[in-house]
């Protein structure tokens, strides 16, 4: 899961050499094809989760076959750097390993290979198990590489004694929420409808709010070549209308995850945050005095009456091709996010959105939340997670792609520039980018 605690990497020294390698040459699962090592098989498993030791436990207690350990339990970006060593080396990656969703392409085209095609050993079974929008995240035709572990629908969080307090009703649409923004400022020129980090940072929340809107950013072709579509219709309409609201001055500028922020929220100048499931941990965590005052909404739509969402964060499991038993391995994977015994305590004890259908009635996600006002996690998040855009795929330059996106938007705003045509910058310096790295772009 993504979230405050771990912020993606964006750029620098590691994005660089990910890309930069690439120029080297229900509960009863199917049966994962047969592997002929003799039983017990040792495998390793790298994952940040929460508690994931007593999921590695309950395994080995039904697997005689199979045994695995936990031998990294550090999250992002320390985590990929250390994935980055170990492929580059050869030698002493774990045999699982933890990705999110948005780094899988950067892994899938490193040079040799870092990641086995899991359709070879069954995965392609589970398909069905899944919303179709997470296992495009996952799935390239008939080659799998990682299995869904958990995901990030977005909702809108919002102050219901704000809204009552003013006579605003609540948005169902993008357009109500921009005539909220305007009328909520009017009636207090402290309170803005939500936050606007102008350092940028907040790349993966972007990415959501384009996703819903039916944009992408890059296209794997089957010749092997990309198509970037950065500054297409779809994700330029999205930022002109963040750039109108930005350019009326209707958007706070603490960024999320700060102080500033956290203090917002307790003092009731910010009357929305649009964010994934597991934000309702941390807005509860930071703004605890203002318990009973905060609810939970599908995201506004573009379009009224059509429901369409999108992801902040997730993460997926993959074999890493060092691996000496790719079978047993893609057995170990398919378990961990199928098996429904196990699905329950990832949810209980490692606090995870799962991203498996029969998964999301689990009642430590149906039960009332009292600083909701007794809402449930799944009474926004459940639809959502299974209305997600399908069309929008992650490409292997989005280290790079999401730094150059930060500085552009970050110039927009403070120059007070086009949103929309920062887009242009990021489209163009992408392509350039690729190209320099090897990758054929259309």
């Amino acid at each position: 899961m993504t979230d405050g605690r771990f912020r993606l990497p964006r750029g620098g020294v590691l994005a660089a050499a990910l890309i930069a390698v690439s120029l080297v040459a229900p509960s009863t699962l199917p049966t994962a094809h047969a592997g002929t090592a003799k039983a017990p098989v040792e495998l390793t498993f790298w994952s940040w989760v929460p508690s994931i030791q007593t999921s590695v436990a309950l395994f080995n207690k039904t697997h005689s076959n199979i045994h695995v350990k936990l031998a990294y339990n550090v999250g992002p970006p320390t985590i990929y750097t250390k994935y980055f060593t170990v492929i580059q080396a050869k030698t002493g990656a774990p045999d699982v390993a933890q990705i999110e969703y948005d780094w899988l392409p950067t892994y899938e085209y490193l040079g040799n290979g870092a990641l086995v095609d899991m359709g070879k050993y069954g995965a392609n079974s589970l398909k069905s198990q899944f919303p179709a929008g997470v296992w495009s995240q996952v799935s390239v035709g008939k080659s799998v590489y990682a299995i869904p572990q958990d995901t990030g629908p977005m909702g809108m969080y919002y102050r219901k004694d704000l809204f009552a307090k003013y006579h605003i009703a609540v948005p169902k649409t993008w357009d109500q929420y921009a005539a909220a923004a305007v009328a909520l400022h009017k009636a207090d020129k402290n309170l803005y409808i939500t936050n606007f980090s102008s350092a940028g940072g907040d790349f993966a929340q972007w990415a959501a709010y384009m996703w819903q809107a039916d944009g992408n950013w890059f296209t794997a072709n089957s010749d092997n070549s990309w198509t970037v579509s950065i500054n297409s219709a779809a994700n330029k309409k999205v930022m002109s209308y963040w750039g109108k609201l930005a350019g009326q001055g209707l958007l706070n500028n603490d960024g999320n995850f700060t102080q500033a922020q956290y203090k917002d929220w307790a003092e009731g100048r910010l009357a929305t945050w649009l964010c994934a499931v597991w934000g309702a941990q941390t807005i509860s965590s930071s703004a605890a005095a203002t318990s009973g005052k905060w609810a939970m909404a599908p995201m506004p739509q573009w379009t009224a009456g059509k429901y369409v969402d999108s992801a902040w964060g997730g993460s997926a499991n993959v074999v890493m091709s060092q691996t000496k038993h790719p079978a047993e391995a893609t057995q170990f994977a398919m378990w961990l996010n199928t098996n429904q015994a196990n699905i329950a305590l990832l949810v209980k004890q490692g606090g995870i959105w799962p991203a498996a259908n029969a998964a999301l009635m689990n009642p430590a996600l149906t039960a009332p939340i009292p600083y909701y006002g007794g809402q449930a996690l799944t009474g926004t998040f459940t639809k959502a997670a299974s209305v997600l855009a399908s069309g929008f795929q992650w490409g292997p330059a989005i280290g790079y792609a999401s730094t150059k996106f930060d500085t552009a938007l970050n110039n927009a705003f403070t120059n007070k520039t086009d949103f929309a045509a920062a887009l242009d910058q990021v489209q163009q310096g992408t392509i350039t980018y690729m190209k320099q790295q090897g990758f054929t772009v259309k």
